[in-house]
């Protein structure tokens, strides 16, 4: 067994002890009971080995996720694999950068709230994961909305025609009423369709 060397005093009096661990993360005091560290015999410096720093890490983000009501690691792995999507499709699918679902997955990294009510949804109801793809591939963008029952109509007099937008879309049918949240070409703001 390796020595553990004190940063502050060089003894190597250290001895590996469990003491609470008092953190904050995203502004909230996490608290973990019993996190293995190391304590200086000579200073009483306590310090954590690599591992041990790794370990305390994913306590504290475990405990994080919890108090938030977020889904566990292995909740967001299992949600994934119902899917039938890679890591690498629900990154796509999402707008996120490389690797970001495995941070999730390993209990690196935090998901956001909106990325945890959207796997949710997506879990609740398998469409959803259509509805994103849709919404999600610009190319087929249009078709996807028309086979939908929406026709394009023109844009504002000197402004492109924006697909994307819901304010340049008209159902096809009876006229009804929505709100949405999407700015108009005027700047203002939720209005109610017809």
């Amino acid at each position: 067994m390796a020595t553990i060397t004190c940063a502050v005093c060089n003894s190597e009096k250290a001895n590996k002890v469990w003491k609470e661990f008092s953190a904050t993360y995203n502004q909230t005091p996490i608290s973990i009971p019993g996190a293995e560290m190391y304590e200086c015999a000579s200073c009483g410096e306590r310090f954590f080995t690599p591992d041990q720093a790794k370990a305390v890490s994913l306590a504290v983000k475990r405990q994080a996720r919890f108090g938030a009501g977020l889904l566990a690691p292995e909740e967001i792995t299992a949600i994934r694999r119902r899917l039938g999507l890679t890591q690498s499709k629900l990154e796509q699918l999402f707008g996120l950068g490389s690797k970001v679902v495995t941070r999730w997955e390993t209990g690196r990294v935090v998901q956001s709230k909106m990325a945890d009510v959207a796997l949710r949804l997506l879990d609740l109801d398998p469409e959803n994961l259509t509805r994103l793809r849709l919404l999600r591939d610009e190319s087929s963008h249009a078709d996807a909305w028309k086979g939908l029952g929406l026709e394009e109509t023109n844009g504002p007099e000197g402004l492109p025609r924006d697909l994307s937008k819901a304010q340049f879309w008209r159902p096809q049918g009876p006229a009804l009423p929505f709100t949405h949240g999407a700015m108009d070409a005027t700047g203002v703001g939720a209005q109610t369709l017809q």
